[in-house]
């Protein structure tokens, strides 16, 4: 099976392709349960007029990505992950996940430089470049990748700089990802609720460290203070900031939409808050939800929440503020529903102290 990265006016998504099976995965006697060739993905999309969809890379070049990141030269950095696997095993360690920058020489569109920048992780899900190299989620620990000289060749080995972030036993798909610079100089990152972690620097005693139980929470690269932002939620799997420096960030199962509010603690879908003296959780930010409440969640997959905007599962998030797009795009919120195969938007409107957001067409 093959993946490629998929560019239209400057929003990336992540589309699957057909290459030979190997044969374990060869049992689906239905052939339309296998996706298309990239060539042919690119003319199913379904785009606004104003848009065009292009190829920026597909294998052999990036295989399994689960991270991208964007460096101060315009370079793509891809998370691969191999290590992931089925319950029963829960990660392979046997096998290396890897960093591969990805970059456009000639800007034509299409990645015509390849760079594995390092092939020695495990359980990666995250990348962010920063200052004198690169920072890697590998729960539990939270990694920095010396490059000091910017050469694209590690430096020493990875330093563990946090650790803590707990992998559960059973939903460990939960696990702490996300890593992305503020506007505030914090590196931010994210995790869910059923893997909730006590975070310090490695040797810390239990006593002084910081508990997180999903949501959001921040470092500080010199300071080295680590913050909880926001407890609660299910599956946080993308956040960003509006021109004002407010955070929103996606979720998965209990609502879609959530202002960061530093120090909220949030719905989830099960379990208590952990702290006894919370009075009442805060609930979704949405007005709205992408599939049917009167169900389970689970039942909003194979296309029965169409109607609602495709379903309950949400991968990355993005406040449009660029210029290039149509202006009834701008500042808005656009996020990739898994099970509805699309992109959903909204509309954040201030309402109160806070926002509240309003669902508007999907682009695509």
């Amino acid at each position: 099976m093959a993946l490629f990265l998929l560019f239209f006016s400057g929003f990336y998504g992540i589309l699957l392709s057909a290459e030979p099976f190997p044969e374990i995965y060869n049992s689906e006697p239905d052939l339309a349960a296998r996706p298309p060739s990239a060539a042919k993905a690119l003319e199913m999309l379904e785009l606004p007029e104003e848009f065009e969809a292009t190829l920026f890379a597909s294998e052999p070049e990036v295989q399994n990505p689960i991270a991208m990141a964007w460096d101060k030269r315009g370079r793509m950095w891809v998370a691969e992950n191999y290590t992931y696997a089925e319950r029963s095993m829960r990660f392979d360690l046997s096998l290396n996940d890897r960093l591969v920058i990805l970059e456009d020489t000639d800007w034509d569109g299409e990645a015509d430089r390849r760079i594995v920048f390092c092939d020695q992780l495990k359980m990666l899900t995250s990348v962010e470049p920063g200052v004198d190299g690169v920072w890697v989620m590998c729960p539990p620990q939270l990694l920095f990748i010396p490059d000091a000289d910017g050469d694209d060749v590690p430096d020493g080995d990875p330093e563990v700089i946090l650790d803590g972030f707990t992998v559960a036993q059973s939903n460990y798909h939960n696990f702490a990802n996300g890593l992305r610079w503020g506007p505030d100089g914090w590196l931010y990152g994210r995790t869910g609720h059923s893997c909730p972690g006590r975070v310090g620097t490695p040797g810390m005693p239990d006593g002084e460290r910081i508990p997180i139980k999903g949501g959001i929470w921040r470092f500080h690269p010199e300071t080295k203070v680590f913050e909880g932002i926001t407890h609660g939620t299910t599956n946080p799997w993308g956040h960003d900031w509006d021109r004002h420096g407010e955070l929103f960030y996606i979720n998965t199962v209990n609502g879609h939409l959530w202002h960061g509010i530093a120090g909220a603690h949030f719905t989830e879908s099960f379990g208590v808050d952990p702290n006894p003296f919370v009075y009442e959780r805060i609930d979704t930010h949405a007005d709205h939800y992408h599939y049917d409440r009167t169900g389970k969640w689970s039942d909003s997959r194979d296309g029965a929440a169409n109607e609602f905007g495709g379903g309950h599962a949400h991968i990355g998030m993005m406040i449009y503020q660029g210029k290039d797009w149509p202006e009834r795009f701008h500042d808005h919120l656009f996020t990739f529903n898994m099970h509805g195969r699309r992109t959903n938007v909204e509309r954040l409107d201030r309402e109160g102290s806070g926002f509240v957001g309003r669902h508007e067409p999907d682009i695509f």
